[in-house]
């Protein structure tokens, strides 16, 4: 299965959202997630979630740490 993965961050306290990436697996969007927050130097203030797609929907959130929590 396919996954499109989303990140939402505050950017000078405006809510922003990365275009879709996609993913093979839940572990590979944990990873993309920790890679993105890393890369755009985020705290765990400004992250919102990482949101994880199906082509049907939501099927689940990522936290600053990487880890599924819904």
């Amino acid at each position: 299965m396919i996954y499109n993965l989303v990140c939402r961050y505050l950017d000078a306290g405006k809510e922003r959202a990365e275009s879709a990436v996609s993913a093979r697996s839940l572990s590979e969007c944990s990873a993309l997630v920790r890679a993105f927050i890393l890369n755009n130097d985020l705290g765990a203030g400004e992250w919102i979630a990482g949101e994880v797609y199906d082509g049907k929907g939501l099927v689940a959130k990522l936290a600053y740490n990487g880890r599924v929590i819904a």
